[in-house]
């Protein structure tokens, strides 16, 4: 018998995607599957297409309230997920290929060792065109068992390149690491979740792009990264991690700094902006300087 799998979709406003998103789960070729839409009190119809949706694998449930950040709604899956087989949590606008979820199922079951999988991603617009296919980083394209060590390696030199929406992990574990700790990490609390996994077991990322990301200019994540004023939360998460791992070589912290660097330049950038001319014209050009 197939393992069974439990994906939750945190839904809020997404009526012109979640549909697209819902069929392409439904046809994955891994039938041991089920769906619950964990609804944010949404104000569009998403609610109705998810519930006129003719498939009993998908349940639908509806928030009391609604929680201002994402993340909260995050957290609500983890009550709707079973104790054993595997659980994820995925987005409602993204496309996911039909044999994404078999694939990641046939890595978890063969590798006991190993609590989460993860897959590379292409990138897509509004039209579900392709944007980009980035190409996944050192160690994550070998296919193999990956320890607190690797990931730590790989995140310092390249940032965080494992796929939040493309996450398998075995359901006990998952729900034994709840919550995503907003509080503590805020945008960056699922590479906070991702680590407190790598600490202690092995991950694995499938070098495919099986997850179709969609990239949309209203996502408040990018809005976010667009206008910050203060230091990335990635740069909080990893600091907190990286002091339970030793051997780091010297090149990869300096890499990082560099990141830090130049994310302050990016930040008093913004900064500038927001003011406006309320600064000197000769003071601006005396910061620019200095930020070359």
């Amino acid at each position: 018998m197939e393992t069974n799998v439990c994906i939750c979709l945190p839904a809020y406003n997404s009526d012109k995607t979640i549909k697209k998103t819902l069929n392409s789960l439904l046809n994955q070729t891994h039938e041991n599957l089920t769906i619950k839409v964990v609804d944010n009190v949404s104000t569009d119809n998403t609610v109705n297409i998810a519930r006129s949706m003719d498939d009993t694998r998908i349940t639908v449930y509806t928030n009391t309230i609604h929680y201002p950040m994402g993340e909260h709604n995050w957290n609500r899956c983890f009550a709707y997920m079973p104790n054993g087989g595997y659980s994820g949590i995925f987005h409602t606008d993204d496309i996911y290929t039909s044999k994404m979820i078999e694939k990641q199922v046939d890595i978890l079951n063969n590798h006991p060792d190993t609590m989460a999988v993860f897959t590379g991603t292409k990138f897509i617009d509004d039209t579900d065109n392709t944007i980009k296919i980035p190409a996944l980083p050192e160690p994550y394209t070998h296919n193999k068992e990956l320890n607190k060590y690797d990931v730590m390696l790989s995140t310092l030199r390249y940032g965080n390149q494992l796929a939040t929406p493309s996450a398998l992990c075995a359901s006990n574990i998952y729900k034994g690491m709840s919550p995503f700790r907003y509080e503590a990490f805020g945008y960056s609390s699922d590479l906070d979740m991702w680590l407190r996994i790598a600490h202690y077991y092995k991950i694995f990322v499938i070098n495919e792009s099986l997850i179709h990301y969609r990239v949309s200019k209203n996502k408040g994540s990018n809005q976010i990264h667009n206008s910050r004023t203060s230091e990335e939360l990635f740069f909080r998460t990893v600091d907190y991690h990286m002091g339970g791992i030793n051997g780091i070589p010297q090149d990869a912290i300096d890499i990082y700094e560099l990141r830090r660097i130049i994310d302050k330049v990016k930040c008093i950038k913004n900064s500038i902006v927001k003011m406006g001319y309320r600064l000197p014209h000769a003071l601006y050009q005396g910061l620019s300087t200095k930020m070359v």
